[in-house]
């Protein structure tokens, strides 16, 4: 539940500053979360998802 809540707080916290950002800048901080992200889901799922 923790760790559902900070992956909401570091997507809201992306799209806050995507005003701030290219959109190039963005892509790779975006790419960079999803990564996290999906490494963080690895942790307690045994099977990935293409």
């Amino acid at each position: 539940m923790i760790k559902h809540f900070i992956d909401i707080q570091s997507y809201f916290y992306l799209l806050f500053n995507f005003n701030g950002f290219h959109r190039d800048n963005f892509t790779m901080k975006w790419g960079y979360f999803k990564k996290m992200s999906q490494s963080r889901q690895s942790k307690f799922s045994t099977s990935q998802t293409p």
